[in-house]
């Protein structure tokens, strides 16, 4: 079993992750950080020269890999939830859990990080997070578990993550 961490840019998966990860002695299996091994470019660059459908398609195929696999604390990318058969692959063998935080976090966390596509590294707003944050609401309430990661220390929400794991079938 798995556990799969989706969420908005900026909500902690990766951070939070690796202290799962960790914590209970899986291996942390970042999936943007994958594809850029893969890929040899960063996402950013992978955006800019082949388009987010391409992104998109190698993000699905690296989700359908990890969720073969087991022991791995999976940190999928904010827009990983877009594509209906990410969560689907996810579900097979994995408990998925939202990390959400509020709109005016986020952009202080991602503000000065030049690596969001999505967002735009010149044109990183507020109002673009809440539009997205709108527009993938029901995606990333597809989970199984949420855990507001705004106001709360991230060795705090890892703890929270693998009381949610053991109480739900995760072998100790």
């Amino acid at each position: 079993m798995n556990i799969a961490l989706i969420g908005f840019m900026g909500t902690g998966k990766t951070t939070i992750g690796k202290i799962v990860s960790k914590k209970i002695g899986f291996s942390f299996y970042d999936i943007d950080s994958i594809i850029e091994l893969n890929e040899k470019k960063s996402i950013s660059d992978i955006f800019i020269e082949y388009g987010e459908k391409f992104f998109r398609h190698i993000e699905a195929e690296v989700i359908e890999e990890a969720s073969k696999k087991n022991e791995l604390v999976i940190s999928c990318g904010g827009g990983a939830v877009l594509d209906k058969k990410n969560i689907e692959n996810l579900r097979t063998n994995a408990i998925i859990i939202n990390l959400q935080t509020d709109p005016e976090t986020i952009y202080k966390r991602v503000k000065n990080k030049a690596n969001r596509p999505v967002l735009g590294s010149k044109n990183i707003s507020i109002e673009k997070i809440k539009e997205l944050l709108y527009l993938r609401k029901d995606a990333y309430l597809n989970c199984d578990f949420s855990i507001d990661s705004t106001d709360i220390k991230p060795e705090k929400a890892a703890d929270m993550i693998v009381e949610i794991f053991y109480k739900n079938g995760g072998k100790k």
